[in-house]
């Protein structure tokens, strides 16, 4: 007699899998003409006899299980039967299984699964399922710390403190998780944002975000809202530095203005004179990219810290999104280890570009303008110097979050949400118009 499992998930619970083993055995019987006994009695006791089978193979490391949060394939030994996961896979190839006339297949609905999936680390992580409609429907901003949690599916008030050990599981991997997602936002400065962002921006940086977070966020933007805020959020696709984000088309046409404004300051980021240096060579700046990082790490290229203009050193982390290089770096690199017949500063000439935006229309160069003129005057009104700006203390806010609060207010000008803001800070940084104060 042959039995079809038919499993909702690639991966499913102990639980779930005894129970689909039973109805299997059920549906068999039936099919095969054993009547007499009722359904619920015969799920019954295949229950018992299907779990004390699995079990006995696990115990004699014929049927191995996957942990929960990476699915990595491990003996039961080192698993938990109330956490980790069985494989559709491991249980087909288990030849004690399909001779007793087991067959293992995956009948799923897609959303239901990731749903499931979702709750099942919550309850791991938390032993309770986050309120997402408070902290994604309601919660108007993220900071980043609470951003950071819930990305990897840990409620932020059970982990105010990371130390904390709310449940009986473990957790370090994702609390490892989050102070690298933490960090990664401080560096770029980014202190609150909305729920919709933190997950454009986690896209951007490859940051693994839980399921749960990305249902609630997506849930939310499939809802009805007014026609601004949905026009702020109509995704187009921008790929910069390898990475893919989906942004509005005001905030594309910003960000590669932002690229034409760094270009002609003749302090392009890598990324940047990578798109340059691909432009009419056919080629994709993907793989001009990948050819200058391969300059940088043999020595070829000199690239500087973005915010001190110091060449990076070996021990130095190296942004090839966000660290500078000049127009005569770029050329030495050209003439004295590519040796090309052409140069970088012919390319661009000195404050050309041929990277206008289009539609380059004058209203849209006079409102972005305005946006960068705006946060001069509000730095100066607060009494700092543009060029020598404070760098922001450890944990705590800097200039740029404070000028961000109170600019972003003016939605006409930085967008609904505010997105808007930080291409036309990066603009003043490439341009020179504002820098970090030198130790």
């Amino acid at each position: 007699m042959s039995f079809d499992v038919q499993l909702p998930a690639r991966y499913v619970s102990l639980d779930i899998l005894v129970t689909e083993m039973a109805n299997a055995v059920a549906r068999a019987k039936r099919d095969n003409g054993h009547a007499g006994t009722p359904d619920a009695e015969v799920i019954a006791g295949a229950e018992i006899e299907c779990e004390s089978r699995v079990r006995q193979l696990c115990d004699d490391r014929q049927l191995p299980g996957r942990e929960y949060d990476t699915y990595a394939k491990s003996d039961w030994t080192f698993l938990k039967y109330e956490r980790d996961l069985f494989s559709i896979n491991d249980l087909n190839a288990c030849k004690a299984l399909t001779d007793e006339g087991f067959a293992f297949r995956q009948v799923r609905d897609e959303a239901e699964h990731a749903s499931l999936m979702a709750n099942l680390a919550e309850i791991v992580n938390n032993d309770t399922l986050i309120d997402w409609e408070y902290w994604v429907e309601r919660m108007p901003v993220l900071k980043a710390p609470d951003a950071a949690r819930l990305m990897r599916g840990l409620d932020p008030d059970l982990y105010a403190s990371l130390d904390a050990t709310p449940t009986s599981n473990d957790v370090s991997r994702s609390v490892q998780a989050v102070k690298m997602i933490q960090r990664l936002a401080e560096a770029q400065d980014r202190d609150v944002d909305t729920p919709e962002h933190w997950l454009a921006w986690a896209g951007v940086n490859k940051v693994a975000v839980h399921q749960g977070f990305e249902i609630a966020v997506k849930a939310k933007v499939a809802a009805h809202r007014p026609p601004e805020f949905v026009a702020e959020i109509t995704p187009f696709r921008f790929e910069y530095a390898g990475y893919i984000s989906h942004i509005t088309k005001e905030q594309l046409e910003e960000e590669l203005a932002g690229i034409a404004a760094r270009v002609a300051s003749g302090k392009p980021r890598v990324a940047d004179a990578a798109i340059k240096l691909a432009e009419g060579r056919n080629v994709s700046a993907d793989l001009m990219l990948t050819r200058l990082n391969e300059a940088y790490h043999a020595g070829h290229l000199v690239v500087r810290d973005c915010s001190t203009e110091i060449p990076l050193t070996r021990e130095t982390r190296y942004r090839p999104w966000m660290d500078i290089v000049l127009n005569a770096d770029l050329d030495t690199l050209l003439r004295e280890h590519w040796r090309v017949t052409y140069l970088y500063s012919d390319m661009v000439g000195p404050g050309v570009t041929n990277m206008d935006v289009e539609p380059g229309d004058a209203e849209f160069k006079q409102k972005t303008l305005l946006q960068e003129d705006r946060i001069i005057q509000w730095l100066e009104a607060e009494g700092h110097d543009p060029r020598a700006l404070p760098k922001p203390p450890k944990g705590g806010k800097g200039v740029k979050a404070a000028a961000r609060t109170a600019l972003t207010k003016d939605k006409a000008l930085y967008g609904a949400t505010g997105g808007r803001f930080d291409p036309a800070w990066d603009r003043l940084r490439a341009s020179g118009r504002i820098a970090d104060k030198k130790n």
